[in-house]
């Protein structure tokens, strides 16, 4: 398993954090509105200014062979 962890929110973006894309998907989906979605991403950058921003992605890539 290898996990990447990012503590600088423009770091995490350019490692492919979908910040933007989730916050687009749930406004789409009703779940937020475009506020609140806004909202949202402006607190993941204040954190990121103070020292209190943590991304971590973990994957597992598994491999097998089938029997002949």
């Amino acid at each position: 398993m290898a996990v990447k962890a990012a503590v600088d929110e423009a770091v995490a973006r350019a490692a492919g954090g979908p910040f933007d894309r989730a916050v687009e998907d749930a406004v789409a989906d009703g779940a937020v509105t475009s506020p609140e979605g806004q909202a949202y991403l402006s607190r993941l950058q204040w954190a990121s200014d103070r020292g209190a921003f943590c991304f971590a992605v973990a994957s597992v890539v598994a491999g097998g062979r089938r029997p002949h």
